[in-house]
């Protein structure tokens, strides 16, 4: 696979946000939106910038929350975009940076949202085919590109899909008995949660990779078709009882994404 290492990606990305523009306006703004992002990620999340090891968690948590806001403006057309992704070249991009984009920032930066995973998705196909036809990707790189993104497409769209059924389901109650829904919540966890196993109809999670086992949850038939272990849930649960149930969900993301479980919250006061 090779990529020029002559043209820098900053480049690359204005002179086809500019070509996608003279082409259809309406949608020469919806390339530019899903571009910026795309560098937005890759100047702050990715390997080829973003050394999270260099920050403290208190300077990390602040950064996160800044950009959040930013990201949060940028799709919804309120700021232009200060990044440049510099002296950046081509030949530095790897399949797995479009994938990240597609099945983690996306998701993340949205809240699951499936038409700006589709639209993304449309984006950068046609942005490595506007590589490839300036000779700028040869063939084995726009294959091996194109196949990052229709496997990010594909799994973003079943996780965001399984967000958005589970956020009803959650605010439907869970299901819960009267019964079990008079019993004050023993304890809560909050956080990134790896899904651990799947059995019937009820999953299992781990909010760290050694910690325990939390579970089982009883979810309908529909949800737990669109799951697969290793998925990982920005979500919270609570106990009533001897019976778990989500309390609130975030983005879920496809277990081919690298999020690390992680507890934000334990304790034991009723989120009622």
């Amino acid at each position: 696979m090779n990529l020029s290492t002559m043209m820098t990606v900053q480049d690359a990305i204005d002179q086809f946000d500019a070509a996608s523009m003279a082409a259809d306006k309406n949608h020469g703004q919806e390339v530019e939106r899903c571009m910026d992002a795309f560098a937005a990620y890759l100047l702050h999340f990715s390997d080829l910038f973003h050394d999270e090891e260099d920050m403290d968690e208190e300077r990390m948590e602040e950064w996160e929350e800044s950009l959040g806001a930013y990201m949060e403006q940028l799709f919804e057309g309120d700021v232009e975009p200060p990044q440049d992704l510099g002296s950046l070249t081509l030949d530095q991009l790897d399949p797995e940076h479009v994938h990240d984009f597609l099945a983690w920032f996306i998701l993340r930066e949205t809240d699951g949202d499936q038409e700006a995973v589709q639209i993304c998705g449309e984006v950068m196909r046609e942005w490595i085919g506007y590589l490839s036809g300036r000779g700028w990707v040869d063939t084995a790189g726009k294959a091996a590109f194109l196949e990052a993104i229709g496997g990010a497409v594909e799994a973003a769209q079943r996780t965001a899909k399984a967000a958005r059924l589970l956020l009803r389901f959650v605010r439907m109650g869970s299901s819960m008995s009267e019964s079990v829904r008079r019993l004050p919540f023993s304890d809560f966890v909050e956080g990134h949660a790896r899904l651990h196993g799947i059995e019937g109809q009820a999953i299992t999670l781990r909010f760290a990779e050694d910690g325990p086992l939390i579970g089982p949850i009883d979810l309908p038939a529909e949800i737990v078709a669109l799951l697969k272990e290793g998925d990982v849930m920005d979500v919270e649960v609570g106990r009533r009882g001897e019976i778990w149930q989500m309390v609130d969900i975030g983005p879920v993301y496809p277990a081919s994404v690298h999020v690390e479980p992680e507890v934000f919250g334990i304790g034991d006061a009723d989120p009622d």
